[in-house]
């Protein structure tokens, strides 16, 4: 669901919003969540030259209020 903010000839920024999910357990009891965990957020890809694409994403934990930010890298 990445709408295109800007599209020129050296790279092309993409925005939009995610939704993530997931549950992290342990057998031994001292980690994890007895439940599930949702993130919601946004999330810029910066894509140059058609080859290495930057993301930069901010999100925020639905149950506690945290937030959260990251990057990645590809090529």
């Amino acid at each position: 669901m990445d709408k295109i903010v800007y599209k020129g000839a050296f790279f092309t920024v993409n925005a939009g919003p995610f939704l993530d999910s997931g549950k992290i357990s342990d057998p031994s009891g001292y980690f994890g969540s007895p439940k599930w965990l949702w993130d919601t957020g946004l999330q810029t890809k910066i894509r140059v030259l058609g080859s290495f694409e930057f993301v930069l994403g901010y999100g925020k934990n639905l149950r506690s209020g945290d937030n959260s930010f990251y990057t990645t890298v590809s090529r």
